[in-house]
């Protein structure tokens, strides 16, 4: 199984890398209509949610392409973390919705976000594997 642990942790950064290069490729090509969803969770000054978006812009595609290549992973993976934690909590407060429907979409949101976290905060604990750039970094 050893031989196969570089595989699967480039597979699995992969995987987890997909979601962020896709919610960067939205903000990218639909700021307005991100500008508008943040708007209904009452973030409604332009300077404040500018800030976010591009905040969100910058650790979405740049934590990617670092999982992706491994280079500097761990601090990726940590800064992801802490990143999907907020927006979690800010994005998917199921708890607070009254609408059943609404209420179990963003239950599972939440839930997929958890695992997400979970797998992020795997790569900043253990390193992102042997098939990495920057192997400087450890990766038991």
């Amino acid at each position: 199984m050893k031989s196969w642990s570089g595989i699967l942790a480039l597979a699995g950064r992969l995987c987890m890398s997909w979601i962020f290069l896709t919610s960067a490729y939205s903000k990218l090509f639909g700021w307005q209509s991100n500008v508008q969803y943040v708007a209904t969770r009452h973030f409604t000054n332009p300077a404040l949610v500018t800030m976010m978006l591009g905040g969100a812009l910058v650790i979405e595609l740049f934590g990617a392409l670092c999982l992706i290549s491994g280079f500097q992973a761990r601090i990726a993976g940590l800064v992801m973390a802490l990143y999907l934690i907020t927006v979690t909590v800010i994005f998917h407060n199921f708890w607070a919705i009254t609408n059943e429907m609404a209420r179990g979409a963003n239950y599972m949101h939440f839930q997929k976000n958890l695992g997400m976290i979970g797998g992020l905060l795997m790569v900043a604990a253990l390193g992102p594997g042997s098939l990495a750039l920057g192997k400087q970094q450890d990766s038991r």
